[in-house]
C-alpha cells in the first residue's frame, strides 16, 4: 500500500505557472524525496527510542504502532520536583514513516540484527500537528515505548491508565488471581475554614450630627 502511494504521487505531474501566465510541467518528485511518503495533513516527527523499547528494532517503514509512555507527573503544583510515575497508552495506530534513514519497506534478518546491536533507533512517525506537540511534551517528561500493531488492525480502543488497581482488576478478571496490591487510603475532603467575624467594640460615647450617629 505504501509503495502504491509513492507511485501514485510520483505519477502526478506538477503544474507551475510561469511569468506571463504560461503553464509548464514540473518534473515529478524523485523517489529519493522523503515527502513522497507523507500522508496528507500529517507531519513527520522523529523519536529516539531505545532499541528494546522499539520492539527490539523489528519495526519497518509502513508499520503502525502504539505509543506507550511512563510519565513523571508532579504530585503537587507547588513542589514540581516531587513526581509520581504514571504509565498509559498515549497514541494508537501511528504510521511509521522511516527507521533511521530508511523510508522504504525493507526487512530481513541482517537488517534486524544490525538494529538490535544499536543502543537506540530514530523512528519517524506521521502525526497530526496537535499530536506532534503532545508527543514532544510527553518525551520531555517521561520515557516512550512503541508497541507494534497488526497491519489489518486500524481501530482504536478506550484504555485505562495502568496502575496497581487496573493491573489487579485485569489479572483477577482474566486469571482469577488476586494480587496483594498496596491500598492507598483516600482522605475525605475537608471543609474550608470560615473566618470568624470580630465585631469592633462600639465607643461608649455616641456622637450625633444632624440626627445621625457618627
Amino acid at each position: 500500500m505504501l509503495v502504491a502511494q509513492v507511485a501514485q504521487v510520483q505519477a502526478q505531474p506538477k503544474v507551475v505557472v510561469q511569468a506571463g501566465g504560461e503553464k509548464a510541467q514540473q518534473p515529478p518528485v524523485p523517489q529519493e524525496a522523503f515527502s513522497v511518503v507523507m500522508p496528507p495533513g500529517k507531519r513527520a516527527m522523529t523519536l529516539r527510542v531505545d532499541t528494546l523499547l522499539a520492539v527490539g528494532g523489528l519495526i519497518t517503514p509502513g508499520d503502525f504502532v502504539d505509543v506507550i509512555a511512563v510519565l513523571r507527573i508532579p504530585e503537587n503544583p507547588d513542589t514540581p520536583t516531587k513526581t509520581k510515575d504514571v504509565t498509559t497508552v498515549l497514541f494508537q495506530s501511528l504510521q511509521v514513516l522511516a527507521v533511521g534513514a530508511l523510508f522504504q519497506p525493507a526487512g530481513g534478518t541482517a537488517v534486524y540484527e544490525i538494529r538490535q546491536n544499536a543502543p537506540a533507533l530514530n523512528i519517524t512517525l506521521a502525526v497530526s500537528p496537535e499530536e506532534a506537540g503532545l508527543l514532544t511534551f510527553a518525551q520531555a517528561n517521561g520515557k516512550l515505548q512503541l508497541s507494534l500493531r497488526s497491519s489489518t488492525e486500524k481501530d482504536r480502543q478506550m484504555l485505562q491508565v495502568a496502575s496497581w488497581d487496573t493491573l489487579s482488576g485485569y489479572v483477577l478478571d482474566k486469571q482469577g488471581t488476586e494480587l496483594p496490591v498496596p491500598y492507598v487510603a483516600v482522605k475525605p475532603p475537608t471543609a474550608p475554614k470560615t473566618e470568624e467575624k470580630v465585631e469592633k467594640p462600639k465607643p461608649s460615647i455616641q456622637i450625633f450630627r444632624a440626627g445621625r450617629e457618627l
